[in-house]
């Protein structure tokens, strides 16, 4: 899913844009309005209710930003190598699927990732199970991203 960021007015931009989306993706899940406030605030609520993560610096290299996927899903565990982040990763996706959650994955400035990152993210879409995929990717970014994404 490819979504032009305008984050900056309330109810405009990234959290309109996410709500939307979500209620699409996950239908019947009652997402409530949340009070007034910064629309990052109540994007990270709706996140954590999911089981979800945001990256909002992906300017790193491969292997760190593998890690910090794993930081931004919540877990603890050191990741020293690839093969461990990836094992990590992929253990989580099965924990929120355990736990009824949905594994989602935003990524913020998405036109700044490297080469090396867009494909680790192509490859994580490949986490499946039979019937169903293992996490749900949405790049945000500037319109250089549709550019990057298609080369």
């Amino acid at each position: 899913m490819l979504v032009d960021d305008a984050l900056g007015q309330q109810g405009y931009g990234f959290d309109k844009t996410l709500r939307q989306e979500m209620q699409k993706v996950f239908p019947g899940n009652g997402f409530k309005r949340l009070p007034a406030g910064h629309a990052a605030l109540r994007s990270y609520y709706l996140l954590r209710r999911i089981g979800g993560a945001r990256i909002v610096n992906p300017n790193l290299e491969a292997e760190e930003f593998l890690q910090e996927v794993l930081y931004q899903l919540g877990v603890n565990e050191t990741a020293d190598s690839k093969v461990k982040c990836l094992r990590l990763i992929h253990e989580k996706m099965i924990r929120n699927v355990d736990d009824k959650k949905e594994t989602l994955l935003i990524i913020d400035e998405a036109h700044l990732l490297i080469p090396a990152a867009l494909e680790e993210l192509r490859l994580l879409l490949n986490c499946q199970m039979n019937d169903r995929f293992l996490i749900t990717i949405v790049l945000l970014g500037q319109p250089e991203l549709r550019d990057k994404i298609h080369s």
